[in-house]
């Protein structure tokens, strides 16, 4: 039963089955589709919307914090198995969003949270097998973090406001800059950020976007562009909505 909670894989060349990679992202498919057909029932329909939400909410934070707590119990409380990746901050996030309807929160997680997910289940680590934890844990934050800010946005109408983004940005540099700054004093990876290599990348999409300082640099110029187009993105939206109210 230990094995459960502590291992990932059942042995070094393990890789993942069609069924465990792909079934999950067909259902996190199927449940966007189901909220974006039934979004207006739901909105109508106070004690729904809050099954559906605390069912999301509900599932999200059970996993996440059972996880961690099982995995402090029996490992300890370490510097690499904090929740500090970016996504597992996102995660936080979106339950306490879930909870609350904070709109300063999906600010964040709607415009961080979705796309790391995507690119979290697009580069997935493969040997992850469906007999232990971790697959779980892996699996349902990653869709969380997709599912929870879309409810908002289709059900609560939720919208990003441009001059937002830019605040964001600037809080995503200072966390990126902390977090750079722990992972190079205790050899970590979190937010996948060192100053000098390419090293808490590895084996993840990011890999290939440099070496030593020009890995850093790079990543900056892709969250850069990527900020870019979140802010053109909500300014045409939001224009959009302005016009049909």
């Amino acid at each position: 039963m230990k094995n459960f909670f502590i291992l990932q894989r059942p042995n070094k060349n393990y890789q993942m089955s069609n069924m465990e990679q792909f079934i999950p992202i067909i259902i996190m498919i199927l449940i966007i589709v189901l909220l974006v057909v039934y979004r207006n029932k739901i909105r109508r329909n106070d004690k729904i919307e809050k099954m559906i939400r605390y069912t999301l909410t509900g599932l999200s934070s059970i996993i996440f914090i059972f996880y961690y707590l099982i995995t402090w119990l029996i490992n300890g409380v370490k510097v690499d198995n904090l929740p500090i990746h970016l996504c597992y901050i996102v995660n936080i996030l979106c339950i306490i969003l879930g909870f609350t309807k904070s709109k300063k929160i999906y600010d964040f997680v709607i415009c961080y949270g979705v796309i790391g997910g995507v690119a979290s289940l697009i580069s997935m680590d493969t040997s992850l097998s469906s007999m232990y934890l971790k697959y779980y844990q892996f699996m349902i934050s990653h869709i969380s973090i997709i599912v929870i800010p879309i409810y908002f946005l289709l059900v609560h109408r939720y919208y990003l406001k441009e001059y937002n983004v830019i605040k964001l940005y600037l809080l995503l540099q200072v966390m990126g800059f902390a977090v750079g700054i722990f992972n190079h004093k205790f050899n970590t990876n979190y937010f996948f950020v060192l100053f000098n290599s390419n090293l808490a990348a590895k084996g993840t999409i990011l890999e290939g976007v440099g070496e030593g300082y020009n890995y850093f640099i790079n990543l900056e110029v892709l969250v850069l562009i990527y900020t870019g187009l979140i802010y053109l993105l909500a300014k045409v939206f939001n224009r959009k909505i302005k016009h049909t109210v």
